[in-house]
């Protein structure tokens, strides 16, 4: 039979959660056996060797593009593309010559490849005085880290890429023009999510996120509002956290973020100034209560996460109301101690949840 291989933590999850359903007798020893059987743990042992060869390629890295930089000036130009494309290629070669037999010291190989291609983007647009934003040049970075990413399967890559792009979306955010080109990457980051670490939900969390910049970027470079801004976002919250609850935590708490953020945009009255009506101000402290109540509400069934928008939401009237009047030194202390209570609350409520759990099973 051929066996799954799987991380050491999900293999002795499988492990002690097979142990757990014989103990109660859901199945015998047999089947508990057959079941750890087909999974085998990945060698991840000795994690600290690939920390290290993971710091030592990113000083390599460094040290090489320090290194171009400081002599730039004294290379010729082809001299330059060569050695930039000899050193990504050399890099990436190496690694995956050494996989099979060092994996970790052949990955490390592949990071510094990975660094000498971004340097090289931004030496080439010097070298030949491309002016192009300067986001665009971690578009690119991104988008030649994604193929290397997939052929690897590389978690590492595959977040710096998503960091990569997460820098791009920001420095081009209201920049000039829809950005196609930022939504075909992150379409792309998607189906290699699917296709090589399927689904991971940490990856998509950060998906979810970049698609919600470029969201934002499309409402503003097509003229909208601030309130239809938050107002889009505070409704994608709502579809995440109820619409595909079915399909994981993540979402649900994702999209409470969403709504929480929002919502805490959408009690300040500036936000309503667009309406017709003659009173935002009004029409913000209604949506302030009723985002209070909500989120009051779904703290008693036990999401944590509501109860810290439960406590923004006091603080953030807190120092709306009396920043401007109360004397510093009393505004502080009396902040500091909400942030205590609020702190206070938040941990015990986490043990009520961790008590509640231990009885469940």
């Amino acid at each position: 039979m051929k066996r799954k291989t799987i991380g050491s933590a999900s293999y002795r999850f499988i492990k002690n959660e097979t142990a757990y359903l014989e103990r109660i007798e859901v199945i015998d020893h047999e089947t508990g056996v057959r079941i750890v059987d087909a999974y085998q743990p990945r060698g991840e042992g000795m994690n600290y060797i690939r920390i290290i060869l993971t710091i030592g390629s990113i000083l390599v890295g460094l040290g090489i593009i320090s290194f171009i930089a400081s002599n730039w000036q004294q290379i010729g130009n082809a001299l330059k593309l060569s050695v930039l494309a000899s050193g990504f290629l050399g890099f990436a070669w190496a690694g995956r010559v050494l996989e099979k037999e060092y994996p970790r010291t052949g990955r490390s190989l592949s990071y510094i490849s990975v660094l000498v291609f971004g340097a090289g983007i931004f030496l080439v647009e010097q070298m030949y005085n491309i002016s192009i934003h300067f986001s665009k040049s971690f578009l690119l970075w991104s988008l030649g880290t994604l193929p290397m990413a997939y052929v690897l399967k590389d978690k590492l890559l595959f977040l710096f890429a998503h960091g990569l792009l997460l820098i791009h979306s920001l420095g081009n955010f209201d920049y000039q023009g829809i950005a196609c080109d930022f939504a075909a990457v992150l379409i792309l980051l998607y189906a290699i999510n699917r296709l090589a670490f399927e689904n991971r939900e940490y990856f998509m969390f950060v998906e979810n996120i970049l698609a919600a910049v470029w969201v934002l970027d499309l409402i503003y470079e097509l003229q909208g509002s601030d309130l239809l801004a938050a107002g889009v976002i505070f409704a994608s919250g709502i579809f995440m956290k109820y619409a595909l609850s079915s399909h994981g935590d993540m979402f649900v708490l994702e999209g409470n973020l969403f709504l929480g953020f929002s919502g805490l945009a959408l009690t300040y009255k500036g936000i309503w100034s667009d309406m017709p009506w003659e009173f935002p101000g009004e029409a913000a402290v209604i949506f302030g209560i009723a985002l209070m109540a909500y989120f009051l509400a779904d703290t008693r069934k036990g999401h944590i996460s509501s109860l810290v928008f439960v406590c923004l939401l006091i603080f953030r009237y807190y120092v709306d109301s009396f920043y401007d009047f109360m004397p510093k030194s009393m505004f502080f202390i009396i902040g500091g101690l909400m942030l205590i209570a609020f702190g206070y609350w938040f941990e015990r409520m986490r043990k009520r949840e961790g008590i509640k759990n231990e009885e469940r099973s």
